[in-house]
């Protein structure tokens, strides 16, 4: 079981890492995009996941009580704590999601969209990282 700690530091990173032009702001869709992510890795590591609704839900909640700018986008420097600490999140932690692995909801844009993220997030850590080849699992 993660502790608090570790899923901020963990959520730090993920954030950090899309946010490719370091502005320490996201918007909705770019919530969504690293959550799912997250999710999907979850599911092919075999752990529970949740569902694309629930990930809206958390975005949602999260983007209900923060400053949201003209532009649609929230610090996420300021957020960390709120989302870390969203129950879907800690259901989600706890490794009690409902779904798991190859139960996602197959052909769903959520999986395109997060094995996408998770491409561009690989090739910028292996950018970062002067790998002269992309990080892949073997």
């Amino acid at each position: 079981m993660a502790s608090v700690l570790d899923v901020e530091t963990k959520l730090q990173f993920a954030l950090t890492v899309y946010d490719y032009n370091k502005t320490r702001r996201i918007n909705h869709e770019g919530v969504v995009k690293v959550l799912s992510a997250i999710n999907t890795n979850a599911s092919y590591l075999g752990d529970a996941t949740i569902s694309s609704k629930q990930i809206t839900e958390i975005v949602d909640d999260v983007f209900a009580s923060s400053i949201v700018d003209d532009n649609g986008t929230i610090t996420f420097d300021d957020n960390i704590k709120k989302i870390a600490n969203h129950p879907l999140i800690c259901e989600f932690t706890s490794n009690s999601g409902q779904l798991k692995y190859g139960l996602m909801e197959t052909g769903s844009e959520e999986n395109g969209t997060a094995n996408q993220v998770l491409q561009v997030c690989t090739n910028q850590v292996s950018q970062v990282c002067g790998l002269t080849s992309p990080l892949s699992c073997h």
